[in-house]
């Protein structure tokens, strides 16, 4: 359950990040790049 929590809190923190203009909406090319960018160097 903690290994669960530390995650949804990861994904919280990145979603805020992205929506700058605190609509509480971030487009998909935001989350399209953002998810690129996470897979670079993966094994």
């Amino acid at each position: 359950m903690e290994l669960r929590a530390e995650l949804l809190k990861s994904i919280w923190y990145a979603f805020t990040s992205l929506d700058v203009e605190k609509s509480g909406k971030v487009s998909k090319s935001q989350l399209k790049v953002r998810g690129q960018g996470s897979s670079r160097g993966a094994v």
